[in-house]
């Protein structure tokens, strides 16, 4: 805003800087000037009353007057002419708010009393005076409103931000905790596949009690290996003893075969050496032994080779069938090449035809030219 000094006295100065500072706050009211080309408009919008302007801000800075419509500044043009507020022009700032056309439109909504900076095209003369001075803003205080409004869009531009961040955080922390629960997931589903693995073992496995009378028996009867350290594995079954003597009064499920185990004697477990010597001391004194028995697992009911056999022989069929089956393929292809033959043909001899014809009505313009 340009300004051109003007001389005024004490008392004019003095009004000029109350006025000034009840616009614009605290602002520095010293050097208050308007330029030859603006002048200070104040209006009252009473509740239900609008200001009553056509606007335009394409320039970004400005609100530009398009026209005037009934209201407050129509009803403030009745009361003076020079002053008056017309179509071209252009309000620069609002209660001290310029250069966002936007903040000073929050104005005209919020505000019941309105001090317009106008900047006009139209020859004040001396008809502008002294009397509109003293309610322009100073420049110190449009610097600081100016200072004040890009404080407050920092303020906004950080609060947006900080907003977006909270979100992110905020996003970042559901896709952790997702991939926690598909974590914890994959574990209980790995552990309920072990559990049913144990279960499905067990079901192949055949643990039972043998009791076995030593008396007049020298021997088990078995050759074992401890090499696991807590189990003796069955590796022969002898054919002198009491666990063969056992074998011959029981039904196959009860054998002691290879490849048995024997996880405890006499209720001790888990140490193989003792349950070892145990064994001996047993058989020394002629005493009952008994012992828990892990036969090996039962074999599948369908050997696996037969099963997938079956398998491929029920997919695939006979070789005859499979054999006829590419026949008649072949037979489908061959006659669908003959059909799609056929069809390009016909297409052809269309084709040939409309051309023809265009050629002749092409002959019969030009014979009738």
């Amino acid at each position: 805003m340009g300004a051109e000094k003007r001389s005024r006295s004490p008392d004019a100065g003095g009004t000029a800087a109350k006025q000034a500072k009840k616009v614009a706050g605290d602002a520095e009211t010293e050097g208050l000037e308007l330029a030859p080309d603006e002048f200070m408009v104040t209006v009252s919008l009473p509740e239900g009353t609008k200001l009553g302007l056509d606007v335009d801000w394409k320039d970004g800075r400005t609100l530009y007057i398009k026209k005037v419509l009934p209201g407050a500044v129509m009803e403030h043009n009745k009361d003076t002419k020079v002053q008056s507020v017309l179509g071209g022009d252009r309000i620069i700032a609002i209660n001290g708010q310029f250069d966002d056309p936007k903040v000073m439109l929050g104005q005209c909504k919020t505000q019941r009393k309105l001090h317009l900076l106008i900047r006009t095209t139209r020859d004040l003369g001396q008809a502008k005076g002294t009397a509109l001075v003293p309610v322009a803003m100073s420049a110190a205080a449009a610097a600081a409103a100016s200072r004040a409004a890009a404080a407050a869009a920092e303020v906004e531009k950080a609060t947006e931000a900080a907003a977006e961040a909270a979100k992110a955080k905020a996003k970042e922390k559901e896709r952790a905790e997702r991939k926690a629960a598909d974590a914890k997931a994959e574990v209980a589903k790995a552990a309920a596949a072990a559990e049913a693995a144990k279960v499905e073992e067990a079901k192949l496995r055949r643990d039972f009690i043998a009791t076995l009378d030593m008396t007049g028996q020298p021997t088990l009867g078995v050759e074992v290996d401890w090499a696991d350290g807590r189990s003796l594995y069955v590796k022969s079954v002898q054919h002198g003893g009491a666990i063969p003597e056992w074998n011959r009064t029981r039904p196959p499920d009860f054998y002691v075969v290879p490849g048995s185990r024997i996880l405890a004697v006499n209720g001790y477990s888990d140490n193989a050496e003792t349950m070892a010597s145990l064994c001996r001391e047993l058989i020394a004194a002629q005493a009952m032994v008994q012992l828990r028995i892990r036969g090996p697992p039962l074999p599948p009911t369908t050997p696996p080779q037969k099963e997938k056999a079956k398998e491929k022989e029920q997919e695939l069929g006979s070789d005859d069938e499979k054999v006829k089956k590419e026949k008649k393929d072949k037979g489908k292809d061959k006659e669908k090449d003959k059909e799609d033959k056929k069809e390009k043909e016909d297409k052809d001899r269309k084709k040939e035809k409309k051309k023809e014809k265009k050629e002749k009505e092409k002959d019969k313009e030009r014979k009738c030219f």
